[in-house]
């Protein structure tokens, strides 16, 4: 059996830890938290020293977006892009974004 996903979330909303900590804890053994964040910029020191292979991430936050954080990552991990707004699939798909969860 393969090793679980090291799955990252970078959020500022709180209930959005709470509904994808709990969705992921659901699949013992296929996935596990490398880490949670609540701003890209913790993310990112996060990721200089933390393997990730999957990067659960908002675009709306304080100080460094999503976008902006996928922009400077050399090598980032699948993504999968977390917001509310559905205009930015674009960009998004544009920096290699695997997937969209679009929030309520």
């Amino acid at each position: 059996m393969p090793a679980p996903l090291r799955c990252l979330l970078v959020d500022d909303e709180p209930l959005a830890h709470t509904v994808l900590h709990a969705y992921l804890d659901r699949l013992p053994g296929l996935a596990t938290w490398a880490g949670s964040c609540y701003g890209a910029v913790e993310a990112l020191t996060l990721l200089r020293t933390t393997p990730v292979d999957v990067l659960f991430l908002d675009v709306d936050m304080p100080e460094l977006t999503g976008l902006e954080l996928l922009r400077v990552l050399p090598q980032p991990p699948r993504v999968v892009l977390c917001t509310a707004h559905a205009s930015h699939a674009l960009d998004a798909f544009e920096l290699g974004v695997a997937d969209y969860l679009l929030k309520p």
